[in-house]
């Protein structure tokens, strides 16, 4: 007998899984051709299935076999077919959720300043971490690929100068050598197109270093942070100290929302912003009729923070008040 699965089951499993549609799905299940429209579909959509009155959509399962698919799921059949109960599951589609399953994961791969940011975006924005650190390694993309279009066009601009100027210096004033009116020396222009050329998108070079030799803080004014600082001025939600180097990468964002989470205490949501304090396992907490109890989650944190400090340091009072 073909047994029949809820479609509705289907979806909030794999969701959990990190399986986002039909096509994901048959993936999985090792589908392809006309399964893909067939079989995935009606077990994503639950179309085509039996829809009887009085009885909630069901699908058949054919061109699959039951255990393959629990084993995708990481259940057991019955709770594919309704005869056990679904398990506790958490879907990326809910920013909150994914918050609370991402972090703790996340604090491994990058800091907590930054997983922090994540999860403030999705509680403001409605798009999961999920979602938004699928989509870095595109925009990271388009901003190095603007940054080295802007410094393609900008040495093109400072190359056409320099022949108006030696032209004028020729007509003008042929006593002067002609390098004597150049901006930049012929090295560093060059140094520039070759680091353009290999895609070096902070100027890291050797090459393009030697040519720096009176620019203050070189690598805190790469082309590559400068791109971002030009992108960031005046939107909402950024401060202004935007720091991006090849060893450290520094910002503030939605301080605003951060302040709504803490209530208004400002030394809290810096604490938050800076990395202070995780927001971890907020879940359940971050309903507005759950604001005393949030703001004595996060400042219990914050203490818990301090005496760590104080136990390593000996120290607490002088640094308490700075966004450390």
């Amino acid at each position: 007998m073909t047994q029949t699965v809820d479609p509705s089951r289907i979806r909030d499993l794999a969701r959990a899984k990190g399986i986002k549609s039909a096509k994901d799905l048959a993936r999985r299940l090792g589908l392809g051709g006309g399964e893909v429209g067939g079989t995935a579909n009606r077990l994503w959509s639950g179309k085509s299935g039996d829809t009887r009155s009085g009885h909630k959509t069901r699908v058949k399962l054919r061109a699959v076999k039951p255990e393959k698919l629990a084993a995708v799921l990481g259940v057991e059949v019955a709770v594919l077919t309704g005869e056990a109960p679904m398990p506790k599951v958490q879907s990326n589609d809910s920013p909150e959720d994914d918050m609370v399953l991402r972090l703790t994961t996340l604090k491994a791969v990058v800091n907590t300043q930054a997983a922090n940011a994540l999860a403030l975006n999705a509680i403001r924005y409605r798009v999961s971490m999920t979602t938004q650190i699928e989509l870095a390694a595109l925009l990271f993309h388009i901003l190095a690929q603007r940054s080295l279009k802007h410094r393609r066009e900008a040495l093109t601009e400072i190359r056409e100068t320099h022949d108006r100027l030696n032209a004028i210096g020729r007509e003008r004033a042929p006593h002067l050598p002609t390098p004597a009116l150049r901006m930049l020396s012929d090295e560093a222009l060059e140094a520039e197109n070759n680091s353009i050329k290999a895609e070096d998108i902070f100027a890291n070079s050797d090459e393009v270093y030697e040519a720096q030799e009176f620019v203050d803080d070189p690598e805190g004014h790469n082309p590559f942070v400068e791109e971002v600082r030009r992108l960031a001025a005046g939107l909402p939600g950024i401060d202004d100290e935007i720091v991006i180097t090849p060893r450290e990468v520094s910002y503030t964002i939605s301080r605003d929302r951060a302040l709504e989470l803490c209530a208004g205490d400002k030394q809290l949501a810096d604490a938050v912003l800076d990395g202070r304090v995780h927001l971890t396992g907020l879940r359940g907490l971050l309903g507005a009729d759950k604001t005393a109890e949030r703001v004595a989650e996060l400042r219990r944190r914050l203490d818990a923070y301090w005496a760590e400090f104080e136990k390593r340091f000996g120290l607490r009072k002088h640094f308490e008040d700075l966004p450390i």
